[in-house]
């Protein structure tokens, strides 16, 4: 596996816009699915971690 393709599955969150430009970039083609599905309400993808680390989920 490249290192690229090793990249594609190790992220912070911080880094999630340039981890979906890098997903498009390659041939992942099971993960562009998956980014389509993070795009269509990357809102509550971004705002549920957010939630989360206040103790707003328990």
């Amino acid at each position: 596996m490249s290192t690229r393709r090793q990249n594609a599955y190790q992220f912070e969150g911080d880094q999630l816009p340039q981890w979906i430009e890098a997903v498009r970039a390659d041939d992942l083609l099971n993960l562009h699915t998956f980014v389509n599905g993070l795009e269509r309400d990357l809102a509550a993808v971004t705002a549920g971690p957010a939630a989360s680390d206040r103790g707003a989920c328990a």
